[in-house]
């Protein structure tokens, strides 16, 4: 029996792996299977291997954060169920450091952002025509091979991690070709009707044009202020504009149902404090979370008596929000830890910012979205974590490849 090329199962793991992004949930499974295969094969060189990550001191934090994770749910008395949950989903953080280093090597990164691209370019494509099989566009909210919430996270992503690319092109067809897909990314993100993707998506990407491009900035503002204007009589605008002004409503169910979360998870994380600080450093388990969290709620009212004062339900498995979750699931410890990694990173495409300029802003930018959107998310350890840190790998690898080149053509 023939051996499995190396070469060839790397193309195709790269290959795979990144169009599978936006297409398909089983498919990211799948990929991250064969990532870990693909990085057991990379220790068989061990040395080599080590040497490469100790280069680079995100790398290491990477794998430490992940240890740590592990260590947290042995700690809280998890089962071996859930201590296998954690290690899938924080597997990202294992194999961000082994696919940042694969696209090094040769055409893998071209390859990597054409199959990103082409991903995104289906799964775009499929939003429209579930829009066009809609019979009732009212209240609509458009998904496409994912749930609407994680997709319009993963095209909030997208549309602020090709702006710095799109804006330096100089050949006018693929100037054309880029303007036409992020006007197709940001429709679709709009159909999806999430109002904490578009707001960090607007907030991002207004911060970026008022540093690197005002007049844009001013042109686009104008534009999208007269055709707000001008169809605000139109019922999908004039619903989608109350939609987005929503958000700073004291009446929305769901603004409020969001306020009383965040409210009983920093009580369980208070109560934690005071009487369990073990479980306060290193997390709960996720059975006797809810248990938890009725108990506390119990101390000041009851879970029936709090959905009835907003008109809506409250989880009591989750608390919306990737902070509150994080202390309260996976411990202070681990908390610091994983913030100290997003330190680390933004530091370390800051410090690219004029060495490979698209790379280092897109990387600013889909960290800047990421923790904007962990206050409304639960975007602490889900598919959507891993779907940007995989993002992430293409911008660390571009600004290490773009570095190397520069220091070889310096010699």
């Amino acid at each position: 029996m023939n051996k499995i090329n190396p070469q060839y199962f790397n193309i195709f793991l790269v290959g795979f792996c990144f169009l599978t992004i936006y297409t398909s949930k089983a498919g990211m499974n799948i990929a991250l299977a064969l990532l870990l295969i693909g990085h057991l094969i990379a220790l068989r060189n061990f040395k080599a291997f080590k040497e490469q990550v100790n280069q680079q001191p995100i790398f290491i934090m990477m794998y430490a954060v992940f240890t740590l994770a592990l260590i947290a749910k042995s700690i809280s008395f998890s089962d071996i169920n859930e201590l296998a949950t954690t290690f899938r989903k924080g597997a990202f953080l294992l194999l961000t450091p082994f696919i940042s280093l694969l696209l090094l090597k040769k055409n893998h990164l071209d390859l990597a952002k054409n199959a990103l691209i082409l991903g995104a370019c289906i799964a775009i494509i499929n939003s429209y025509y579930q829009l066009y099989l809609m019979d009732d566009w009212s209240h609509f909210r458009v998904q496409s091979f994912w749930d609407v919430g994680r997709w319009s996270e993963l095209l909030g992503y997208l549309f602020v991690g090709i702006i710095p690319f799109i804006l330096v092109k100089k050949n006018r067809p693929h100037l054309f070709i880029s303007v036409f897909f992020l006007i197709a990314t940001l429709g679709s993100l709009l159909i999806a009707n999430s109002r904490g993707a578009i707001l960090v998506t607007a907030i991002v990407t207004f911060f970026y044009l008022l540093f690197h491009h005002r007049k844009l900035l001013l042109l686009c503002t104008t534009a999208l202020v007269v055709l707000i204007v001008a169809f605000s009589q139109t019922k999908p605008v004039s619903e989608f504009v109350d939609r987005i002004a929503s958000v700073a409503s004291s009446s929305n169910a769901s603004n409020n149902a969001r306020k009383l979360m965040w409210g009983n998870g920093i009580l369980l994380a208070q109560h934690h404090i005071e009487t369990d600080p073990v479980t306060f450093l290193f997390g709960t388990s996720t059975k006797e979370l809810p248990i938890k969290v009725v108990e506390i709620i119990n101390t000041i009212s009851s879970v029936e008596e709090m959905q009835d004062s907003i008109g809506t339900n409250i989880s009591i498995h989750d608390f919306h929000n990737a902070y509150i979750n994080n202390i309260n699931k996976n411990g202070l410890v681990y908390f610091l830890a994983y913030i100290t990694l997003l330190a680390m990173l933004a530091k370390f495409f800051w410090s690219y910012r004029y060495i490979s300029p698209s790379y280092a802003w897109a990387g600013i930018n889909l960290l800047s979205a990421y923790l904007m959107l962990g206050v409304v998310y639960s975007n602490e350890m889900e598919f959507q974590t891993a779907c940007l840190f995989f993002i992430l790998s293409v911008m660390i690898a571009g600004c290490l490849k773009t570095n190397n080149e520069i220091k070889h053509n310096a010699s």
